[in-house]
């Protein structure tokens, strides 16, 4: 359902309509403080927005994974610190699945970890997770990152837990 976006200011109680806006409520949203802007989520896309409500950036390349709530894709995505950097799981195209030697139609899609940019929507880097990963190999199921170490850290189906270090 498509409704008139509408925008309160926490500090002022200001509302903002934007009546020749429509705008798809997402299922979850992130508010980029530094930005000014906000990351909403639904299905499997991301779209970046700015507060008068403009679509303003979208991600190549970028089809996030349903998660098992389908409410909520906060565990399979995280935002940098300066809010420059997302990084998620995403689902890897058809022809990647191929490649990876996946044909079983039962079998989860197979899976990338991507590192985009939030500015520019563009993706800076990608982890096939099942490629590299050593151990378990499960489909990952949680994503963190360390802004100290700068490691990305998984979770899969199968209880193992994955570092992936620069």
């Amino acid at each position: 359902a498509r409704c008139n976006m509408m925008m309160v200011n926490l500090l002022t109680n200001k509302v903002t309509r934007l009546k020749d806006s429509f705008f798809t409520p997402p299922t979850s949203f992130i508010y980029l403080t530094y930005n000014l802007k906000f990351l909403a989520f639904e299905e499997h896309q991301v779209t970046l927005w700015n507060l008068k409500g403009e679509q303003v950036g979208t991600f190549e390349d970028h089809s996030l994974v349903t998660p098992h709530s389908f409410e909520d894709s906060s565990s399979i995505i995280h935002i940098t610190q300066a809010q420059d950097i997302i990084i998620s799981l995403c689902e890897d195209s058809p022809e990647e699945d191929e490649v990876g030697g996946s044909s079983s139609t039962s079998a989860p899609p197979s899976s990338s970890i991507h590192v985009s940019s939030i500015m520019t929507g563009r993706c800076l880097a990608r982890i096939n997770s099942r490629a590299t990963a050593v151990g378990g190999g499960g489909h990952i199921t949680a994503l963190a990152y360390s802004d100290e170490t700068g490691d990305i850290i998984t979770g899969d189906d199968q209880g193992y837990i994955h570092i992936w270090s620069n």
